[in-house]
């Protein structure tokens, strides 16, 4: 699994996991920037990180989207909970490690002169050593898994601001009812027709700086909680109640879905064939709005179902990769890597000194390099057999 291509179900299931028992433990400066779940960062930390992971100069300066730096908190918390965790069962990445990972988020397309890249080759490295189940990712699993035989119950009220939020408390603690306010003034129109319930699901399930703010409310004891941000606005968060499950193996928490479990490269051919001709179909709509006077909320509705389209097929992708993972011949990183490779090989006017004279050069030198790479001597030489007779014909 990669910080670029983010699947998130091991991932997740796992990491929640490892990073619970490290909410309380502070940072040790005076100089704290932020505290979610009781876990202090840093000022310092907290802006350098943001100005890195932004691409933000001077943030001390500058107003910064609260959204944003609810996301990165939020990341830095979570990431480096999970290394120190894996530290403390003797999982910590050595030179090779570090370099296999920063190879792959290079060839996933990282910046190699990015500020934030030293820190995401740690927080990947981790994640190569869940991915491979080290025996001190097991460890450290083994040991806090009763921590993820709970789900959480909770309700919420979200506002713009934190004063809003203060405000709210404010209500709540003059003796206002929480799930009329969450009725009244929540901007989650879901729940907050519900009285701000959200029910009860797993660890895991809720954006990090919730879910790691209500874990830490409950380790000091606390039922109502907040100013906590978020990508969404700011929540206040009423814990109703924990209740007990079985918690999974590592193993199956490995599996994951059974249906993905028994999925084979060719058993995804017609759902890849599938999510090719969907997004073909949503290509089309959006060329015939865009040759037209189409309303500007039409075109934003075609772009996104182009998006959605492309995030399908993206997933075959990542799919085919994971499987080819777990038999031992490449991942993601190394898909990466090739098409990388392949494109700078195939732009010679780009990347090395060759000159060409418009896009059909462009075009024919492509081909040329593409035919002596693959020792084809027919232009038919190549064209796939599942290619429909008029595009072969094309």
């Amino acid at each position: 699994m990669s910080l670029a291509s983010n699947p998130r179900r091991i991932r997740r299931a796992i990491a929640v996991v490892m990073a619970v028992l490290l909410l309380a433990t502070a940072c040790g400066s005076d100089a704290s920037g932020a505290t979610i779940g009781g876990t202090e960062v840093e000022r310092d930390e907290l802006l350098a990180w943001l100005e890195a992971r932004g691409q933000i100069s001077a943030v001390g300066e500058t107003t910064v989207d609260a959204a944003m730096t609810a996301e990165v908190l939020g990341e830095l918390v979570s990431y480096e909970s999970l290394l120190d965790l894996l530290a403390e069962h003797g999982t910590v990445a050595d030179d090779e490690d570090l370099t296999a990972a920063r190879d792959r988020l290079l060839a996933a397309g990282f910046d190699e002169h990015s500020p934030a890249l030293a820190r995401l080759t740690r927080w990947q490295a981790g994640l190569d050593a869940i991915d491979a189940g080290d025996p001190g990712v097991r460890a450290a699993y083994a040991a806090h898994a009763d921590l993820y035989g709970h789900e959480l119950c909770t309700s919420h009220i979200l506002v713009s601001t934190v004063a809003d939020a203060h405000g709210v408390l404010d209500l709540l603690a003059t003796g206002s009812d929480f799930g009329e306010l969450a009725r009244q003034v929540s901007q989650d129109p879901g729940s907050g027709a519900q009285g701000g319930a959200l029910g009860c699901v797993p660890l895991g399930a809720f954006v990090p700086t919730f879910e790691r703010a209500t874990l830490g409310a409950l380790a000091a004891g606390e039922e109502l909680l907040g100013p906590v941000p978020s990508q969404f606005g700011s929540h206040v968060i009423r814990i109703d109640e924990v209740r007990t499950v079985d918690p999974a193996s590592f193993d199956d928490l490995r599996r994951g879905c059974p249906w993905d479990a028994e999925q084979t490269h060719a058993s995804l051919r017609p759902h890849l064939l599938e999510e090719a001709h969907e997004l073909l179909e949503a290509l089309d709509a959006l060329e015939a709005l865009e040759s037209g006077d189409a309303p500007g909320d039409h075109l934003a509705g075609a772009l996104a179902h182009v998006q959605e389209e492309l995030g399908d097929l993206l997933f075959q992708v990542v799919f085919h990769s994971r499987i080819a993972v777990e038999s031992g011949h490449f991942d993601l990183g190394d898909v990466a890597q090739g098409i990388h490779d392949k494109l700078h090989h195939r732009h010679p006017h780009v990347f090395g000194d060759t000159e060409v004279d418009g896009p059909d050069e462009v075009v024919a030198n492509w081909d040329r390099i593409k035919q002596a790479e693959k020792g084809r001597t027919s232009v038919l030489d190549g064209i796939p057999p599942t290619l429909p007779a008029l595009a072969r014909a094309a």
